[in-house]
């Protein structure tokens, strides 16, 4: 048997050339054509140094023999063009996908709308739901919840053929076990990771896209990591340049990761907190007025065992308590319509509480026989009644006053005569023409008319236009003149029946009547007021500047 001298190869007898490298066995021969290189000369199928015949190991860069490094000329060529093989393709994803990836509101795609819808549904179930009771809108809050994490978790991005395309050939793509090919696609590769704005990747369609090319393109840094730490291990500089190369880009994408991550959690974060902090400020209202009324609810039930037993003392004692606890305010914001509702059912409560306490009252003083009664009628001295207010010098009550009460003690008749000691219309006069001086209007431009006059006694006030009424008959009274005044008081609207009757019964029983008469005039300054209708507002800047009330 012999061996080639060149390549360590064994051939045949009698073969005058290599099998492997064509070097002449055993003396010189005819120049032939050169052979084509064999197959086993590619890297990855070397079998033999190609210097030194040693035998070779897969995955070995340089020959453990002789040192030489292992090249092939056509796998270089492979390698670069796979290269052009992504440039093509990256021009045509551009190409084809600009207009979906762009920038502006197309960035978000159909899943940021759905996001949005779902924040929205989110919102309105908020907003229309009972948080005391679990009902329809909680269903709506749950799955609202549940589509927004799906969004955030499993969105993928659009990917199109040639992603496909692109993605198969880096996959499939074998770099040679040799230095310059694998820094060289080792660079390409970190390149092609760009940064990622984690944040934003839960929504935008193009950052997820950029995100899921960083995987595949780090993916492939890493096999090809190990490769190289396998075939060149002796090479620890390019070892240690490929491992700073490759720890950058794997922290990159943690962070990147740790990002999306925190992002994530601070979004269910606020969700959770922020919907138990608005449920328990939505519910806050509905649970104090539930605890409320059983509270009052089971002092109704004491109040009436008091009464069946006949302990009235006790019982009375327990009707005092039976008061509505919580504040009813009124909300008219429509930002705060829910709470007006719950502040509407406050104040129904507390009026219905209040009825059922006068009634408990008023049946405790039944049985006790301690009930309110209101005398029907009662006569006063003309020396105990008087006329009060600024006009109180030009009248007298002569003769007796007379008072009359309905059995409910809503409503009070007043009935007695008036003289004139004099004329009070020019003290009214006066008291006008004096305004008008004061404001500079000139009493020519200005009309006068008596708009209101209030008529009080204690807490019972007569109506506006019966107040009107008396007020103009007074004043037109002239010196020596009398005549005869009925009206009709009624005790203040803020009190309970029981509260009403007690207060008409003492208005009956006194003995002395001081009527309150305060007139109240409308001035008009007609000038003003016909400068700012005609427009010119350079002296009445708004309409009541023309308008003032006086009392009298």
């Amino acid at each position: 048997m012999a061996f080639c001298s060149k390549c360590g190869t064994q051939v045949a007898e009698g073969v005058k050339f290599c099998t492997s490298c064509g070097t002449p066995i055993g003396g010189a021969a005819a120049p032939v054509a050169p052979a084509a290189k064999p197959a086993k000369e590619k890297v990855g199928n070397i079998l033999v140094c190609p210097s030194c015949g040693a035998p070779l190991e897969s995955f070995q860069g340089k020959c453990p023999s002789c040192g030489h490094e292992l090249r092939n000329v056509e796998v270089n060529a492979g390698v670069k063009k796979f290269f052009d093989e992504i440039a093509k393709i990256d021009n045509k994803v551009e190409e084809s996908a600009s207009a979906k990836r762009g920038s502006g509101l197309s960035n978000f795609g159909i899943g940021a709308l759905i996001f949005i819808a779902l924040a929205y549904g989110l919102f309105l179930g908020f907003m229309t739901s009972d948080m005391s009771t679990f009902n329809t809108s909680w269903i709506v809050i749950l799955l609202c919840l549940a589509g927004i994490f799906a969004i955030l978790l499993f969105r993928k991005p659009r990917w199109t053929k040639e992603d496909q395309k692109k993605q198969a050939l880096v996959d499939n793509l074998i770099v040679p076990n040799e230095k310059e090919s694998i820094s060289e696609f080792f660079l390409f590769a970190t390149t092609n990771i760009v940064k990622v704005n984690s944040a934003k990747s839960l929504l935008s369609v193009s950052e997820r896209y950029h995100q899921k090319w960083n995987m595949i393109w780090s993916r492939k840094c890493k096999q090809l990591y190990t490769k190289a730490s396998m075939a060149l291990s002796d090479d620890t500089a390019l070892i240690k340049r490929l491992d700073t190369m490759l720890a950058e880009t794997i922290v990159s994408q943690k962070k990147q990761n740790r990002t999306a991550a925190v992002f994530i959690g601070v979004v269910a974060v606020v969700l959770i907190v922020g919907g138990i902090i608005f449920a328990n400020v939505q519910s806050k209202g509905g649970i104090q007025i539930a605890a409320e009324i059983r509270r009052l609810e089971a002092i109704e039930v004491e109040i009436k065992a008091s009464i069946k037993n006949g302990v009235y003392d006790k019982a009375l004692s327990q009707v005092k308590s039976l008061d509505w606890g919580l504040p009813a305010e009124r909300y008219v914001s429509s930002s705060e319509k829910k709470k007006y509702k719950e502040n509407e059912a406050k104040k129904t409560q507390q009026t219905y509480w209040k009825t059922q306490k006068e009634h408990y009252l008023d049946t405790l003083d039944d049985l006790q026989g301690t009930a309110t009664k209101i005398p029907e009628s009662a006569v006063i001295a003309a020396a105990n009644v008087t006329i009060q207010g600024s006009l109180s010098d030009c009248f007298r009550v002569v003769g007796n006053c007379t008072l009359k009460a309905d059995a409910s003690g809503d409503t009070i008749t007043v009935s007695f005569e008036v003289r004139s000691l004099k004329s009070a219309a020019p003290i009214v006069k006066q008291r006008i023409d004096e305004y008008i001086r004061g404001k500079n209007w000139g009493k020519d431009n200005c009309t006068r008319e008596m708009k209101s006059a209030s008529v009080k006694v204690a807490d019972f006030s007569a109506s506006s236009e019966d107040g009107k009424a008396v007020a103009n008959s007074l004043i037109l009274l002239t010196p020596g003149s009398s005549t005869k005044i009925s009206i009709q008081l009624t005790p203040s609207s803020d009190k309970s029946a029981r509260e009403k009757r007690a207060a008409t019964a003492s208005f009956m029983s006194q003995d002395t009547l001081g009527i309150l008469l305060t007139p109240t005039y409308e001035i008009i300054n007609q000038t003003i007021l016909s400068e700012y209708r005609s427009g010119n507002k350079a002296r009445a800047k708004y309409e009541m500047d023309a308008k003032e009330n006086l009392n009298i």
